[in-house]
């Protein structure tokens, strides 16, 4: 009986040790035959060699979970430094930006950390390589802690003390030439520009000034418009030397803070102007008035109380696009003209 109780004892851990072994080639078996792209379903067999050879379990769980197609990450698969959690950024620049394949997957390896994906779009809408490197590369040094504008196209003009332009230049640009007012640009080398939206509303008031005054374009010349960021610098060192560190800005803004980068600004001389009397001259009473019918405001007037940090400057204009009611011409003017009937 004790034979047989052994035989017995022997035979079962026999047979546990040959199922364990059947299960062990089973899954060894159905391992190798696993088909690790099954779950993704761009797969075919025109890709599914390369992807299955070069990308691991959790890059190809990435690729099913985000639904990215090969045609987006397969042409950047063989660039050193390919990381497929990138797929999007790749792809933004060679959208917006297209440059070589190597240089994409550079720039995007560098920044895909810095910059979360939605700015990283708008920066390279709006902002070349090159600026973007300077820009993170410490180039920018007039402002701490300062961040690109990410969407400059909604433009303002009171631009945030932590945000900057930077080099940023608008598109749509185009020259006021003489044939449409008379102009004399005050910033050396740099043609008198704004962006295109600009000139019909600009031409529509001029067109009434010069009714009004029998003068061409109501007696303005125009001297600056878009101010590139390369000549805001000499214009604030300019204004940095003549009123220092805590008055230049009532004259001038930081570098890439100036809201005339935007491209909507003009700001206008009058031949013969005298400065001391420019609160009382008739054309920029005119603008006070009247430049809101036409989409423009006066950002530096006295009445504007956003920009009251500013010293006035009541021959600058910017362009909104909003239209007003023209302004009603104040009590005092008015009692003026009454006293002058009179007598």
């Amino acid at each position: 009986m004790k034979e047989l109780s052994t035989n017995i004892k022997i035979q079962r851990i026999l047979l546990i040790i040959i199922l364990i072994a059947i299960s062990f080639v089973c899954f060894s078996i159905m391992n190798n035959k696993y088909d690790r792209l099954a779950r993704y379903e761009y797969a075919d067999p025109t890709n599914s060699d390369i992807i299955e050879e070069r990308l691991t379990d959790a890059e190809i769980d990435f690729l099913i979970q985000q639904k990215i197609k090969p045609d987006q990450f397969l042409p950047y698969i063989d660039i050193e430094g390919f990381n497929v959690k990138n797929t999007l950024y790749y792809e933004a620049c060679n959208d917006l930006q297209p440059t070589t394949l190597e240089s994409i997957v550079s720039f995007s390896n560098q920044y895909r950390e810095t910059i979360d994906y939605l700015d990283f779009v708008n920066y390279i809408t709006y902002y070349t390589y090159n600026q973007l490197e300077e820009f993170y590369n410490g180039a920018y040094t007039y402002v701490e802690n300062v961040s690109l504008i990410n969407d400059p196209t909604k433009h303002v003009y009171d631009i945030a003390g932590n945000k900057t332009l930077y080099k940023y230049t608008p598109a749509n640009l185009v020259e006021i030439t003489n044939l449409i007012m008379p102009s004399a640009s005050s910033i050396p080398n740099e043609k008198i520009m704004v962006h295109v939206d600009v000139i019909e509303p600009l031409s529509n008031m001029l067109a009434a000034m010069e009714q009004e005054f029998e003068h061409t374009a109501g007696g303005l010349i125009a001297t600056t418009g878009y101010i590139s960021y390369a000549s805001q610098i000499p214009l604030y060192e300019a204004a940095l030397v003549s009123f220092g560190a805590d008055g230049f800005n009532k004259y001038e803004d930081y570098p890439g803070q100036n809201p005339a980068q935007y491209g909507y600004m003009i700001e206008f001389t009058i031949a013969g102007l005298d400065p001391t009397t420019i609160s009382e001259n008739e054309q920029v009473l005119w603008l006070k008035r009247n430049a809101c019918a036409y989409g423009f405001e006066l950002p530096y007037s006295s009445e504007n109380t956003i920009n009251n940090d500013k010293v006035e400057q009541p021959l600058t204009i910017l362009y909104t696009g909003i239209i007003e009611e023209p302004k009603a011409e104040d009590v005092q003017d008015t009692d003026s003209e009454e006293d002058n009937s009179e007598s």
